[in-house]
């Protein structure tokens, strides 16, 4: 049986404006604990993490804990939603539109119909046979493009309260998208 795990970074310090080097909070750091107990049991063959410290930190924790290296990509990384910074962004109304409009986007960003593509080309190059399970450690947007490439209908409300604390998993062999809670 071959699955694809999904999960979210843990809590982070939304004061940090570089999305690169966003750290976790006290929390998010504590929170760790739960995904490595969580994956202590399940058979991991390859970690792929988001180039991001708050998504490494936790793909390195799993990936120290199970003795495995962690495949960094940007392919995994968080939807660009301009170039600079945007001041002022009603973040509600920019994701509404973007979920409406799929290749809607600010100057310099990405739309969702963009971050699926390069997605769906990091999930084309991963090889996985029929007993090999993959872990992806990635952010609220690009986890949700990737429950709507594993076919999933997803609202924008849905995308909204994503959260934390949450495993998905796609069992490749039966086409079954599951949530888990760690």
């Amino acid at each position: 049986m071959s699955r694809i795990y999904i999960v979210r970074h843990t809590d982070v310090d939304q004061a940090v404006h570089d999305d690169f080097k966003r750290p976790l909070t006290e929390k998010g750091e504590i929170e760790i604990n739960r995904y490595v107990d969580y994956f202590k049991t399940i058979n991991i063959h390859k970690i792929f993490s988001s180039n991001t410290i708050r998504t490494f930190s936790l793909a390195g924790s799993i990936a120290f804990d199970k003795d495995i290296p962690v495949y960094v990509s940007n392919r995994l990384n968080e939807r660009i939603i301009s170039k600079n910074w945007v001041k002022g962004l009603n973040f509600g109304e920019f994701v509404q539109h973007q979920w409406d409009d799929g290749d809607f986007h600010l100057y310099g960003g990405e739309s969702l119909n963009d971050v699926r593509r390069r997605l769906q080309s990091l999930l084309n190059g991963i090889e996985l046979d029929d007993s090999s399970n993959v872990l992806l450690v990635t952010h609220a947007a690009t986890l949700t493009e990737l429950i709507k490439i594993f076919g999933v209908t997803m609202s924008v409300d849905d995308y909204v309260n994503v959260g934390f604390g949450k495993v998905f998993m796609y069992d490749t062999n039966k086409n079954l998208f599951t949530k888990l809670e760690l």
